[in-house]
């Protein structure tokens, strides 16, 4: 009897395994067997988060050009192919053409610091393959040096990989201190003209990552706002120099969220205060 009760149990996990391995085997198929469509397919295009201005941020702000192309003042551009799934995932990615081999790894890291919005077709996100030309130009370099912020350097050693953390031991903190922050955007707020006219009013919600050296990129729109109120609420933000985020002893980076409040009383209120200081000298 004993015996029997052993097969039996034997027998039911076999056939437990079995559909397991069914299961699992039926849902890895079904995600190969997930159409990949071509440019040509698609209504809308993927897009890096913010489009191709914040694209030129950060090549202005994270692009370190190769000693050797600074040495013989070259250009050059490199053009990646990948494959974007309907979540916006990279899934896989390698260089379709490049001027000069001196400019790949760079453009590389360049885009693997990317977020992405997915394809769509027929108003559905769609998984498709695509391709994004990652331009280098030493005149611009050079110009963008003098201009460049000046970084803040960190003894913390930096994380490695591309990763984008939500969570961590020490979360990043605005340079100057998170109490400084509102202060800094209430004084650099110039309320857009458009908004001005139709009397808009509310809030903009911006997504964003902290890197590693304390700068930021992806900058994201998560509540829109007309009248030129997010395109301010961008301009402001990407003027920001942060302290990064910490986990597990190095600098990461890490993924933000900020909002904006457009109200036309207190833009009224703090530019009557302002022009009343300024008439006393």
């Amino acid at each position: 009897m004993t015996q029997f009760v052993f097969l039996f149990k034997i027998k039911i996990n076999i056939i437990f395994l079995s559909s397991l391995f069914v299961f699992t085997f039926n849902k890895i198929i079904s995600q190969i067997e997930q159409p990949i469509f071509l440019k040509s397919e698609l209504d809308q295009f993927p897009e890096n988060y913010g489009g191709v201005n914040e694209l030129n941020r950060i090549l202005y702000e994270q692009t370190n050009y190769p000693i050797s192309a600074i040495n013989q003042k070259i250009d050059g551009k490199v053009i990646i192919k990948f494959t974007c799934s309907e979540k916006g995932e990279i899934i896989n990615y390698s260089i379709a053409s490049s001027t000069d081999t001196l400019f790949n790894i760079e453009a590389i890291k360049i885009f693997r610091l990317l977020q992405w919005n997915p394809g769509f077709k027929n108003k559905k996100a769609v998984a498709c393959d695509y391709a994004i030309e990652i331009p280098f130009s030493y005149k611009k370099y050079k110009k963008q040096l003098k201009k460049k912020k000046k970084m803040e350097t960190f003894n913390t050693p930096e994380d490695s990989t591309f990763t984008i953390y939500q969570k961590a031991e020490s979360t990043p903190v605005y340079l100057h201190g998170n109490d400084s922050l509102g202060k800094f955007v209430v004084s650099s707020l110039e309320y857009p003209h458009e908004a001005l006219l139709k009397n808009i009013e509310g809030v903009v919600k911006l997504g964003f990552v902290v890197e590693k050296n304390g700068s930021i990129s992806n900058i994201n729109v998560l509540k829109q706002l007309g009248g030129g109120c997010q395109e301010e609420a961008v301009r402001i933000l990407s003027e920001t120099i942060w302290k990064p985020a910490i986990k597990n002893g190095k600098r990461v980076r890490f993924q933000m969220e900020y909002s904006f409040y457009f109200q036309l009383k207190n833009y009224v209120k703090d530019n009557l205060m302002k022009s009343q200081t300024n008439s006393q000298y």
